[in-house]
């Protein structure tokens, strides 16, 4: 075990570094320019084709797959995990509260990122055997680029990521905050999510988007609407806790909440990881279920990406961080995976404590779900025999015990590990692909 243990440290170090990061921050300026700024000039756009859309979530063009709305939920489900609630916290443990504000840089450019990908998966995506439409970066790295080695690679780490950042990064925060709030067996609660994932991905993507749609919205309204009173509350710390993150962000050496030693790079490296960890912008998890809408429009589609990494990062993780720093849980706490319980606690009671854990269950069950079935779709393509697809699953139900009682520094560096695995093709994809995202969107603005 410690052999695995030294292992996996040497390879997140090599990893993990900052230059790598900054490298993949440099991609996304260019695709940002690339699309010309479309999550800026393109906004009446994409808040017409989403927002302005809300309503029409439920219109099916077809009986077999889902609709836009769905495919953004699930997605939304997908990035929605442990990293908006828990990850927050550990950004600004590892890299100081400077890192927020890199987290919101890195978001920005992945709002175009996230676009490219989503694009790029609609227009390649084919039709299984059940006439249900099968998208993602596997197909447009092989039809696109015609380079299938670089398919294989993206799958199998798909594979190995939502064991990862889709299985045991997410259980693990649930029976860390049950187990800590209740006293609840750890082994027990992964028995108990094993079931219900169980019961959702066995009734396919149908199943799980109708899942998506219903939960994830709701949820998220009113995390969003508890953290905001936190803010309001204490709205007289609102403006030194911005002042806190600019000044941290550039600061050659920042001390904050008696914590000394932070430096741009490290606030650039953990903003960076924990914003990528969030909204998964580059990963290409998110266009595998974006490819199995029934939209028709691959430019529209892509701006329910730009909308998905908006709320995710930009709204909610932002919320979040200041729900932290103004209601001073990040000074008086001393582990990144507590703060946000102890800013709604502090704030609202043993309530907030319950709604937080309630949201963190609810987050990383949907992350999981999703994951499982980004994880399918990779095994599906590598082979389309079934009886792997019930192995894959057996598989996976059995990680989330696994996962309920690992230690949960491992679980992160595993993590991080296994996004840049499958970052990189995908990456690669994009940018050798970019001039096929161009003309798409240049023949949306001409209409």
């Amino acid at each position: 075990m410690n052999v695995l243990k030294n292992f996996i440290e040497i390879i997140y170090k090599i990893i993990s570094g900052p230059y790598i990061l900054l490298f993949l921050l440099i991609i996304g300026i260019y695709i940002t320019f690339k699309t010309s700024f479309i999550q800026i000039f393109n906004l009446g756009d994409i808040f017409r084709e989403t927002i302005g859309s809300f309503f029409k979530k439920s219109i099916k063009k077809d009986k077999i797959n889902i609709t836009p709305f769905q495919a953004m939920s699930t997605a939304l489900g997908g990035t929605m995990g442990v990293g908006n609630i828990v990850g927050i916290g550990t950004a600004m443990v590892l890299g100081g509260v400077g890192s927020i504000f890199w987290m919101w840089v890195s978001a920005f450019f992945g709002m175009a990122v996230k676009y490219s990908e989503i694009v790029l998966s609609v227009e390649y995506r084919e039709k299984g055997e059940d006439g249900k439409n099968i998208g993602g970066p596997m197909f447009y790295l092989e039809k696109g680029l015609g380079i299938k080695v670089l398919s294989i690679i993206f799958s199998i780490s798909c594979i190995i990521a939502s064991f990862g950042i889709g299985n045991m990064t997410q259980i693990n925060a649930i029976s860390l905050s049950i187990n800590g709030t209740f006293g609840v067996n750890k082994i027990f609660i992964g028995v108990c999510v094993s079931i219900i994932i169980a019961f959702v991905v066995v009734g396919g993507v149908g199943r799980i988007g109708k899942f998506a749609e219903k939960i994830i919205p709701a949820v998220s309204g009113m995390y969003i609407v508890f953290a905001l009173y936190i803010i309001i509350i204490n709205i007289h710390n609102v403006p030194q806790a911005f002042i806190s993150i600019f000044s941290s962000a550039f600061s050659l050496k920042s001390a904050v909440g008696g914590v000394a030693g932070y430096t741009i790079l490290s606030s650039i490296k953990y903003g960076v990881s924990r914003g990528i960890f969030s909204n998964e912008a580059g990963l290409g998890s998110s266009p595998i279920i974006h490819g199995a809408s029934d939209t028709d429009d691959s430019v529209k589609q892509g701006f329910w990406g730009i909308f998905e990494v908006f709320i995710d990062t930009i709204v909610v993780c932002t919320i979040t961080a200041i729900a932290i720093i103004s209601s001073s849980s990040f000074i008086n706490g001393d582990d990144g995976s507590k703060f946000t319980i102890n800013a709604f606690k502090s704030s609202l009671g043993s309530f907030g404590e319950y709604f937080i854990i309630f949201s963190i269950v609810i987050f990383a069950i949907s992350s999981i779900i999703s994951w499982c079935y980004y994880g399918e779709r990779s095994v599906h393509y590598l082979t389309d025999k079934k009886i792997y697809i019930s192995f894959y699953r057996i598989i996976f139900l059995f990680v989330i015990l696994i996962g309920s009682v690992m230690n949960i520094s491992i679980v992160w560096k595993i993590s991080d590990i296994f996004n840049l695995f499958m970052m990189l093709p995908n990456v690669i994809g994009i940018v050798l692909l970019i001039d096929k995202i161009v003309y798409k969107t240049k023949l949306y603005k001409d209409r």
